[in-house]
């Protein structure tokens, strides 16, 4: 009901039926008010376009996080595909603006692709991590690669411990 009343509020000098050219004039806020009262998918494209950059700058940013995860076109068309359903799951009237909620739904989806392509489990990633620290910190402060039993010094473990870290 919100939803309607928020849709309503398109302003008047707005029609329905706009020529591609005015519609390109439109700020984004009334081209999506404007989608969602005609559901002309033009419209959808049109806007889908507007927000093709900020899916590039996120997907650009996840891929030095996530970059043994998936290539940056993969998180791309990943990305495009929760824009499209974004823009037709958006509610205008929780005061929220689109590309807030966009941002929200594409760091999420990063999130998702990359737990659903590491094979590993997150204990097991994290014991991972923590070795490859600990053996990068010694291997700068002695200049040479770490012994076994100096890793497992570092740690805090024992040796047999830190070989079963190894194992896992």
């Amino acid at each position: 009901m919100e939803q309607t009343a928020a849709i309503r509020e398109l302003p008047q000098n707005i029609q329905p039926s706009l020529s591609r050219e005015e519609a390109e004039k439109l700020d984004n806020q009334s081209l999506l008010l404007l989608y969602k009262k005609t559901g002309d998918q033009e419209l959808k494209w049109m806007l889908v376009l507007r927000f093709t950059d900020l899916v590039r700058r996120t997907a650009a940013q996840a891929v030095g996080i996530y970059s043994s995860f998936a290539q940056l076109d993969d998180i791309v068309q990943e990305g495009l595909i929760v824009l499209l359903n974004a823009v037709d799951k958006f509610d205008p009237s929780q005061n929220v603006k689109f590309e807030t909620y966009v941002s929200k739904r594409l760091r999420g989806m990063i999130v998702d692709l990359a737990r659903h392509q590491d094979w590993l489990p997150r204990q097991v990633r994290q014991k991972s991590i923590r070795l490859n620290r600990a053996r990068e910190e010694l291997s700068m402060q002695m200049g040479r690669t770490p012994s076994s039993a100096e890793m497992a010094d570092h740690l805090g473990v024992t040796r047999e411990e830190y070989g079963a870290m190894l194992s896992e």
